[in-house]
């Protein structure tokens, strides 16, 4: 997906820290992020993060984003089929 991709630039709109007293110290992180391909055209799309912090409060032990890439799969011309057993692929 990223070899398609010349520039990008994340943009976080809004941060949610866990609550005090918590189980884990994790931040959820949402924006969008701003695309240039290769090819010239642009796309935005929206993202979402959640990182969760050892026990110092300094370094990260988990780090996952969620992110909706069929804006960039049709941009590059390409389509999402499922099998008949559900799996998914990019053709």
């Amino acid at each position: 997906m990223w070899a398609a991709v010349s520039s990008r630039r994340h943009v976080v709109t809004a941060l949610y820290p866990s609550a005090a007293g918590a189980d884990e110290d994790a931040v959820m992180m949402f924006g969008h992020v701003d695309y240039t391909l290769k090819t010239g055209r642009s796309l935005t799309t929206e993202w979402a993060s959640r990182m969760v912090f050892d026990e110092s409060g300094e370094k990260l032990k988990f780090y996952q984003v969620y992110l909706d890439a069929s804006p960039m799969i049709v941009a590059l011309g390409k389509r999402i089929e499922a099998d008949e057993a559900g799996d998914v692929r990019v053709v």
